[in-house]
């Protein structure tokens, strides 16, 4: 895999991705995913996510998919977006379980509150590593609360009032 590619890419809508391991491995002088999303109606269910390269994502949730791999831009909108069960693993204090971001200067947006869902997903971090992370999507998208309530952490704490950018981008 090339630099800033992910090792699985959905562009597409209405995919599921059921019972696998998922690997992005290796380092990386830019950001890649172990699977990054640009569409809707998409369902993980019960996978392993394994990322061990630096700045990396296990999951992405991306309003632009063209980035380093050469991807398809994407124009729609970011709705039902379900990852549930499964097992995600980050090896650095650098990665990001869980990366939904507004990077687009398309006409791509999420679709509201919600639009991401993550539950019953066990987060294993061998390192300070964030486990969810939203950017520049004026917040809402993930519902904070119940991802909290309906994962398991090795630790969590939530963040509800910040000021700080993240890379350029805005954390909400």
């Amino acid at each position: 895999v090339e630099d800033g590619e992910p090792a699985v890419a959905i562009d597409q809508e209405g995919i599921t991705l059921e019972g696998l391991t998922i690997e992005r491995t290796g380092s990386s002088l830019l950001i890649a995913q172990a699977v990054r999303i640009a569409g809707g109606s998409i369902s993980l269910a019960d996978n392993t996510y394994d990322v061990t390269g630096p700045n990396d994502a296990a999951i992405a949730v991306l309003t632009d998919s063209s980035g380093a791999a050469g991807n398809p831009s994407f124009d729609g909108t970011i709705s039902d977006v379900q990852i549930s069960g499964g097992e995600i693993i980050t090896e650095d204090a650098s990665q990001t379980g869980v990366l939904v971001a507004d990077n687009s200067d398309e006409e791509a947006s999420f679709g509201g509150d919600g639009s991401v869902s993550v539950s019953d997903v066990t987060f294993t971090a061998n390192a300070d590593s964030t486990h969810v992370l939203e950017l520049d999507t004026g917040g809402g998208v993930i519902n904070t609360a119940t991802t909290l309530s309906d994962n398991s952490f090795d630790t969590a704490a939530q963040i509800s009032s910040t000021d700080a950018d993240a890379n350029g981008f805005s954390i909400d």
